[in-house]
């Protein structure tokens, strides 16, 4: 009865006209398609009402059937806390498109005939999906520490279907007060929950994951709400920030001389950092460029739970160049750039683009809350945790700040910093070998070139072409088999030239390709990366 009064109410605007232009005088009788959907959504919660088995079969058929989202996160919340998160996650990360809470959702109900058949017939396909998994999403993430997998929730949205349903959801959560602070009220007592009393072993970094990304949902497009209620305004900052901070402060961390490559909290602490962050610059004593910076329970809670990820609870290399990238973002004002990778995080979606979440509210918050915390934490302090990101035991690690930090290089800079990093990388074949396994190392070459040619003339590169010579004379396939990181460092080099080449062909310090064996490199490059299949390069 609820979709033919939906449907009916697509279609009830153009029978009105219709009926009115035969018979103007006509009155019409019987109940509407909204009337009789409210009688529906009645109905259906006065079933889930009548006992917790007869609610969860509601919430199964809701979820197959994609009506009624905010009826299904309703009974959630009350029976179900931890499946109320996974379905707030499911359904508010977008693939397509960002909804800010400043932007209008747009409405599922204008989508035309056509759209409705391939609904239907998405919908059908993604009842055989649900049928033929065995776990739900809430078991899946709980189940990450034994995977050894604790990552954000990794979810597929690649059809129309879905990306309508979430906006449906999000619609409703701003429209309806009450409900969004059921949601945040929610979230927030399962963030108190999962630390009250807890040792390190009693977390699971799966349940973590999920109730942190839940909660940086709510508040990046539907907003912390109003008011001093648990689930809305300064009280909901206060008791979520004081939640987080309380689970970092319980992991044991180990100090910087030591740190691991990687670590099973690389996930959760990105996730936290840039839930903060977005926490603080939503938070209107922060974000708010129309007053002053104001204080109070909840500003302090903010600042405290910021300054502690920034400073003391860093588990990894991985992460220490993350948060390296995060504070170089907040000392030079790269506010697109940082509210594009606040979205990523959030989404756990690499594929959203800077032009889908650059509104001017939020690009405006941002930056109020960057000179809020340069005005509680000294600059040297920011410089010190930036630095350390970009040197050279942490960039073979991982590239992508000194990438940034080489994106932003000012056109008057010649021998610098930056050179001599990038010169200590090319001129150590243990570093490049490390190197070469990142995914950006591509992106690394290429940005140094990039910053070079942003210079005054004359643009001389790194790798001279008598030097590259010179490293290829003195490799031979009997030193690859043996060792292949010359091999390793000298495409490293070849590539820098090559781009040089492509970007400055009339300089007289481009490379003759011709006197360099492309064509015996790439065959040993070809021949290593098919031994070792397991540690796939970056390069290839």
């Amino acid at each position: 009865a609820y979709k033919l009064a939906e449907k009916s109410q697509v279609l009830q605007p153009v029978q009105d006209h219709s009926e009115e232009a035969e018979n103007p005088i006509s009155t019409k009788t019987g109940p509407s398609g909204a009337d009789i959907m409210k009688t529906c959504i009645e109905a259906t919660k006065k079933i889930a009402s009548l006992s917790r088995c007869e609610a969860f079969n509601v919430i199964r058929m809701l979820k197959e059937e994609n009506r009624m989202s905010g009826i299904v996160l309703d009974i959630l919340i009350s029976q179900d806390a931890l499946g109320a998160a996974t379905f707030i996650v499911e359904n508010l990360t977008c693939a397509s498109d960002v909804v800010s809470g400043s932007s209008h959702c747009q409405d599922s109900s204008a989508a035309t005939m056509d759209q409705g058949a391939v609904v239907d017939r998405l919908r059908v396909h993604r009842r055989r999906i649900i049928s033929s998994n065995k776990l739900s999403l809430r078991n899946r993430m709980i189940c990450q520490d034994n995977r050894q997998s604790n990552g954000p929730l990794q979810v597929r949205q690649s059809s129309l279907e879905q990306v309508q349903h979430k906006s449906e959801l999000c619609k409703l959560l701003i429209e309806d007060r009450s409900l969004s602070e059921d949601a945040r009220q929610c979230i927030s007592r399962c963030l108190y929950d999962l630390t009250d009393g807890k040792d390190i072993k009693d977390i699971s970094m799966g349940e973590a994951s999920l109730l942190i990304q839940a909660y940086a949902l709510l508040i990046l497009q539907v907003g912390i709400g109003a008011g001093s209620t648990g689930g809305s305004g300064s009280k909901f900052v206060e008791d979520t920030m004081s939640s987080i901070l309380r689970l970092f402060q319980i992991f044991e961390n180990p100090p910087d001389s030591v740190l691991p490559a990687e670590s099973s909290r690389d996930n959760v602490y990105q996730l936290a950092l840039c839930a903060t962050i977005t926490a603080c610059y939503k938070f209107p004593p922060i974000g708010d460029t129309k007053g002053p910076f104001m204080g109070g329970p909840a500003v302090t809670a903010c600042f405290d739970c910021l300054q502690y990820l920034l400073t003391e609870s860093v588990p990894s290399m991985k992460s220490a160049v993350f948060e390296s990238r995060i504070v170089g973002f907040i000392i030079h004002r790269d506010l697109s750039n940082f509210l594009e990778i606040l979205h990523k995080i959030i989404h756990n979606n690499n594929s959203i683009d800077r032009a889908s979440c650059q509104y001017d509210e939020e690009l405006s918050g941002l930056g109020n809350m960057c000179l809020w915390l340069s005005l509680k934490i000294e600059d040297n302090k920011l410089k010190a945790i930036h630095r350390k990101g970009v040197s050279p035991e942490f960039i073979v690690e991982d590239p992508t700040s000194i990438i940034d930090t080489m994106r932003r290089a000012n056109t008057l800079q010649t021998n610098n910093e930056l050179d001599s990093l990038v010169q200590t990388i090319f001129c150590d074949p243990s570093f490049c070998k490390r190197m070469s396994l990142h995914p950006s190392i591509v992106n690394f070459v290429r940005e140094s070139v990039d910053m070079l040619l942003r210079r005054p003339l004359p643009h001389i590169p790194l790798v001279l072409p008598l030097s590259l010579e010179h490293l290829a004379r003195s490799m031979s396939r009997e030193d690859v088999e043996k060792d292949h990181d010359g091999l390793i460092q000298f495409s490293l080099q070849l590539l820098y030239s090559m781009m040089f080449l492509d970007c400055e062909s009339k300089s007289p310090f481009t490379i003759d390709p011709r006197l360099l064996p492309l064509k015996e490199t790439l065959e040993m490059l070809g021949s290593k990366c098919v031994e070792d299949n397991n540690q796939r390069s970056g390069m290839m």
